[in-house]
């Protein structure tokens, strides 16, 4: 497993505010809702921050997180918010056969916070994100992590 540091952001209270109230209505709609998308239409709305931030919000109460980076066309939570040097292997690498999840799999310096990069940007993401390895990726994380 890949230790890595997360970079840390002050952000206004009223979105701090917001994360919780949404992390709230999230633990209300269910136990079994455990696998959450965060998706927009377009670049630059805050989808890797907003998933940063609630999955921060979750391991804030113990839960154990997973955030898996799928943007494989134009990510930039690996580049622009850890302490990595470079691009380390991810999500592609995986569901290509190269890497098995043990050579991907990161503890961040958040307590009870893990993730999965996105990896080098391949050109053909959606075969990738729609593969078999996908599905088995998703049901092995809702088995091992609280979200």
């Amino acid at each position: 497993m890949i230790n890595v540091t997360l970079q840390k952001n002050n952000y206004p209270y009223t979105f701090t505010e917001e994360l919780k109230q949404l992390r709230t209505n999230i633990i209300f709609s269910g136990e079994e809702k455990k696998v959450i998308l965060i998706t927009s239409s377009y670049a630059g709305e805050g989808k890797s921050t907003l998933a940063l931030e609630l999955s921060r919000a979750f391991a804030e109460l113990g839960k154990n997180v997973l955030l898996i980076d799928a943007d494989m066309r134009l990510s930039n939570l690996a580049s622009k918010r850890t302490s990595a040097d470079q691009t380390p292997l991810g999500l592609s690498h995986l569901l290509s056969g190269q890497v098995s999840l043990e050579h991907i799999l990161c503890k961040t310096d958040t307590p009870h916070l893990y993730t999965i990069f996105s990896g080098r940007f391949p050109p053909n993401p959606s075969e990738l994100l729609t593969n078999r390895k996908m599905s088995t990726l998703v049901s092995w994380a809702r088995d091992n992590f609280d979200f």
